[in-house]
Formats: structure tokens, sequence, C-alpha cells
């Protein structure tokens, strides 16, 4: 295990400039998409730019719930390396994880406005999470559905990220839309 590592003022900042970097970007890859735009999937086993969306909101309020669940740790629990590497690897695609089957996208929302005021509403409860939080984000911990115990610091860095990583999937299903000036369809 890493040592302790107290989260301090200007990281707590940094943490909410990530998670407001990390709405702006699944915003601006989503500016312009039409709701028939948003439902259309590439491929049988492609998700929708809606289903991504969902997807973001469903996973925001589920991670958020786990950090709120969160417990004292037993002993030192921060990592400064694999901090490292969720801010390197977590925002991109290079590398595909298969989505815990109670975050996969059901159809939860009829609309793509519904859909992000959805994410909009988990991501601001996120933000007032860190801005009034006292205590030490390393000293407490959480249980990711895929990754096991990790610091709350560490989830919400995957948090902040994980829009980004959207934001580039829904760049890839638009590249492929009908009408796309790049569709791959005939």
């Amino acid at each position: 295990m890493g040592k302790w590592l107290r989260v301090t003022e200007e990281e707590k900042q940094e943490m909410l400039s990530e998670l407001a970097a990390g709405t702006e970007v699944l915003l601006r890859a989503l500016d312009g998409v039409s709701d028939d735009e948003a439902r259309h999937a590439p491929a049988p086993d492609r998700w929708s730019v809606l289903a991504c969306v969902e997807h973001v909101a469903v996973v925001e309020e589920y991670l958020l719930a786990r950090v709120l669940e969160s417990v004292d740790a037993a002993e030192p629990f921060a990592n400064a390396a694999r901090e490292s590497r969720i801010r390197r690897f977590a925002p991109n695609r290079s590398r595909r994880i298969a989505a815990p089957e109670m975050v996969i996208p059901q159809g939860r929302f009829a609309t793509l406005a519904e859909a992000i005021r959805a994410y909009q509403d988990s991501r601001a409860k996120t933000t007032r999470f860190v801005e009034s939080s006292t205590g030490d984000l390393r000293a407490k911990v959480a249980t990711h559905p895929l990754f096991g115990p990790v610091s709350c610091y560490e989830m919400l860095l995957m948090m902040a990220a994980h829009p980004r990583r959207h934001a580039e999937q829904i760049g890839e299903v638009r590249r492929t839309s009908p009408g796309s000036a790049q569709s791959l369809s005939c």
C-alpha cells in the first residue's frame, strides 16, 4: 500500500476543475445531436449516443452512492502511482472495459435532453460533495464495481474522467451515423 497522502486544498480545487472539465467535454461532444441521431446505434452490439449518456448518468449516481457509503480505511490506502494511472488511462478508450450489469443502458430516458439533465443533476451532487468535504478523501474506502476497494479520492478521479471516455465513444458513434460525412455505412 501507499503512504497517507492528505488531500490538499489545491488538490480539492483540481478535482473540482477535473469534474467540470469532464462535463464540458461531454457536452461539447453532444453539441448539435438531435434525438433521432442520439438513438442511432452503429451496430446491434454498440451503444447509441443516448445509451452512452444514459450510462454516464447512471454511473455518476451509482459511484457517488458508493462514495457516500465509504468507510474509514483501516490502514493507509493511498497510492500515488495508481492515482497517476487513473489520470492517464481512465479518460481514453484505448482499453475497452465492459460495463457492469447495473449500469448498462436500459432505455431509462426518452430524450437526449432528459439523459443530459440526469447526468448534470448527478454531477452537481458530486461537485457539492467535493466542495463540502472537510475530511481526507484518501482516508475513506469505497467499493468500485470493477476494481474493488479504492480510496474516495481515486473514485472521484475515475468519476471526473468517465464523461471524457464516453465523449470519445460518442464521437465514434457520430462518425458512423447516417448523414455523417464520415459515415461507414453505404
